[in-house]
């Protein structure tokens, strides 16, 4: 080596500098070559070389098969400078093929030597096998073997980085996926710690914060692993992060003070703004230093989880919406049902206590006494039976218990016990009330397996014992059972009717609140006797669902409101109509073909059409219902949830059920005009649904107030008597007089 070419080792770029190596991780460079001096020679040239502050660190093997060990036991290895000619011509090819193609490295990088030019391997080769350079021996020099290694090094290091990135990247969707099905903050919390730690490659000891306070004192801890694993759940003050981790206290107080996230090289400090002016922190510290991938890929992550933690919020907010009675703060009808569905197998009694003549109570003194009744029952039973995990509101005057017995004697100790309690008068301004109850009951497994068939029998029990002898005790008998009987002589009757054609549609228009236009219909079924007499739907539809005439019932629905909608005259092409769908008809074997061909049948098309489900479609636990509404929503019909809070609410399925209208019940519109906060849940369902990207329309809007404030809160649609009720022979002449009316109720048109 020449003098020159030395000297032009102090003129390298920095980043080849031989300097700032200690303690740093270094590259791995293989030398696989059965001549013991091309070892020794290459090791002296590389001697004290750096690139990017990273020494170099040689690996030997003298043979192809020592080459595949090394190769195999230190996957990390950034270059191999390969001899070609190892025992047999070929031999170097054949171990860059193995590299290749058995052990799947494509990153590193090989650099073929040979010492006879004759070896040379054909381009072709060179090619096929990604081989990165090719040099003779004699002409490597040092400084030329420097600038070799230096090019494969920085390649290497260029795949590995957009590996890392691709790798990361794909990461971050992942957990954005599953953050998003975590239904409340304090999973969502532990969700983004575990997304960060795996993100970082590293085991991670970090805490995840709630700040409760406006001044930002106190911290409820969310998720915590490591020094703070044993405080979730609790309330943290600044002084306790303090004592216990003076680090982590100064970067959570200049988070704080700075209003936004702090990306250091040994963590973060992740700052999250929700939508109700709270904060939420994820303070996380890393055993390893941080790359500025690492920083740019956290920082990714965490605008995803900013929306995370928003619509965590507002799922649980309307979690509490649909699974808590606002007036008593018990246990609202869909969550009890699960609480029993979940307790059930253990053996338990569902009770259900119902207040003796309390519409006379409301008749007399009126509703707000009425509802004073309510709250000190409930609060009562809550003192008294512990938390409230076992209690409900099941109803307007009833409520629901669960009794952890199967035992006749015990379940009449524990019914004693709960009449002791609601026994003191009540004090209501002026009045003494003295309340008496009805209580009914059916035990598990004697009487049903589920929620729904236990609740169903305690209630024939309980409408049966106010029949016949109020404020005694009665416990689900099968003969009950078979006293409902009678339905059977109302599905014969429904039967005939069918057949005799008695049946027949009305409409109800859907109103777009944008621009006052009907924009839909809801086909709903009436039945009218020959003598003129009609059937209220609340007698014969609960019959028609529980009997086996569904199906029947439900085509010919499906099918008068197709030709309804190819008949009438005048109605936009994306004018849809709409029809009731039960889970008996959406689990039946051939629903999805029988359901197009009504609909073809009949000249309509499916992108006209709109099937109306509501939330028990949850209990078809085997999936074909859902399956089916796939199914029928690539066809072209859209889906929509019905009466949305009434039934199970479970908040999950809104992200898988395959579903684009939001139909939300009358209930969420109480109060709306004089609290701000019925109008806030109501904006809140509105907002998660357009974010879901779904329709929304909201039910039983009756007064103009109603329609406005329906309006104000972003909704899609509106529909209720405030434009009109159902109508039979609809026709273009009451389209027209509707959209009259919505003008008129919207704009004072």
């Amino acid at each position: 080596m020449s003098p020159d070419e030395d000297e032009l080792l102090e003129f390298l770029p920095d980043e080849q500098a031989e300097t700032n190596s200690a303690g740093a991780v270094p590259w791995l460079v293989a030398v696989i070559d059965d001549d013991e001096l091309i070892h020794a020679a290459t090791r002296f040239a590389l001697e004290g070389f750096a690139f990017q502050g990273r020494p170099i660190r040689l690996l030997s093997a003298t043979s192809s098969e020592a080459g595949q060990t090394l190769l195999r036991e230190q996957p990390n290895i950034a270059c191999v400078l390969l001899d070609v000619v190892m025992g047999t011509e070929d031999a170097g090819l054949r171990l860059v093929r193995w590299i290749r193609e058995e052990l799947g490295n494509a990153d590193v990088q090989i650099v073929l030597r040979t010492g006879q030019p004759g070896y040379a391997p054909e381009l072709e080769a060179i090619t096929h096998y990604a081989i990165n350079d090719y040099k003779t021996k004699g002409e490597l020099t040092r400084t030329k073997l420097l600038a070799c290694i230096t090019t494969a090094l920085r390649a290497f290091r260029h795949l590995r980085t957009v590996q890392a990135a691709r790798q990361g990247l794909e990461m971050i969707i992942e957990g954005s996926r599953d953050l998003l099905r975590r239904e409340s903050l304090r999973k969502l919390a532990a969700g983004v710690l575990y997304q960060l730690s795996a993100l970082l490659q590293a085991d991670a000891d970090g805490v995840v914060c709630f700040v409760v306070d406006v001044a930002a004192t106190r911290l409820s801890v969310l998720a915590g692993a490591g020094r703070f694993d044993a405080d979730v759940g609790r309330e943290l003050g600044l002084d306790d992060v303090a004592r216990r981790d003076p680090g982590l206290h100064q970067r959570v107080v200049a988070a704080l003070a700075q209003r936004a996230s702090l990306f250091l090289d040994d963590g973060a400090v992740l700052l999250f703004e929700i939508a109700d002016g709270r904060m939420v922190i994820a303070a996380i510290h890393s055993t390893k230093a941080l790359t500025d991938l690492d920083k740019h890929l956290i920082r990714v992550f965490a605008v995803n989880s900013a929306l995370c933690f928003d619509n965590a919020q507002l799922l649980e907010r309307i979690r509490e919406m649909a699974f808590v009675d606002p007036l008593s703060g018990l246990h609202s009808r869909a969550r009890f049902l699960e609480l029993v569905n979940e307790r059930v197998a253990g053996g338990l009694a569902v009770v259900l206590c119902d207040i003796d003549h309390f519409h006379a109570i409301n008749e007399r003194l009126g509703h707000e006494v009425g509802n004073t009744v309510l709250r000190e029952i409930a609060s009562r039973l809550q003192s008294h039976f512990g938390a409230s995990r076992e209690l409900a509101r099941l109803d307007g005057n009833t409520f629901a218990l669960i009794a952890e017995t199967a035992d006749p004697d015990r379940l009449r100790a524990f019914v004693a016990a709960l009449r002791q309690v609601i026994a003191p008068s009540i004090l209501v301004g002026d009045c003494v009330l003295d309340i008496g109850v009805t209580v009914a009951a059916a035990m598990a497994p004697a009487h049903g397996g589920d929620a729904n068939t236990l609740v169903d029998r305690a209630s024939i029990a309980l409408r049966r014992q106010k029949q016949e002898n109020r404020g005694d005790l009665a416990v689900y008998d099968p003969v009950h059972g078979r006293q409902v009987a009678g339905r059977l002589d109302l599905v014969h009757e429904i039967a005939q009717a069918l057949r005799a054609g008695e049946f027949h549609i009305a409409v109800q228009p859907k109103i777009n609140l944008e621009t006052g236009r009907v924009s839909g219909g809801e086909a709903l079924l009436r039945w009218r006797r020959p003598d003129g007499r009609a059937i209220s739907p609340a007698e014969f539809i609960p019959v028609v669902e529980d009997s086996g005439l569904m199906l029947a019932v439900g085509d010919m629905v499906l099918d008068q409101a197709c030709h309804w909608r190819v008949k009438t005259a005048d109605l936009p092409d994306s004018f849809r109509i709409a029809v009731n769908v039960s889970v008996r008809q959406l689990v039946a074997p051939d629903y999805v073909e029988r359901t197009l061909r009504i609909i073809h049948a009949a000249g309509c098309l499916p992108q006209q059409v709109e099937l109306e489900i509501t939330e028990s479609v949850m209990v078809d636990t085997r999936g074909i219902a859902v399956a089916n509404l796939e199914r029928l929503r690539q066809q072209g019909i859209t889906i929509a949830i019905d009466d949305f809070g009434t039934g199970f609410s479970s908040l999950g399925y809104l992200q898988f059920l395959p579903v684009d209208v939001l139909k939300i019940d009358r209930q969420f519109l109480a109060n709306i005009g004089d609290s701000n906060r019925a109008y806030g849940v109501l904006s809140s369902i509105v907002s998660l649904a357009h974010n879901l990207g779904m329709v929304t329309v909201v039910e039983g809007v009756e007064t103009t107030a109603e329609a406005r404030l329906v309006r104000a809160c972003g909704c899609t649609q509106m529909q209720g008597f405030v434009v009109s009720p159902a109508k039979v022979d609809c026709d273009a002449g009451d389209l027209a007089r509707f959209n009259r009316e919505a003008q008129r109720v919207l704009f004072d048109a």
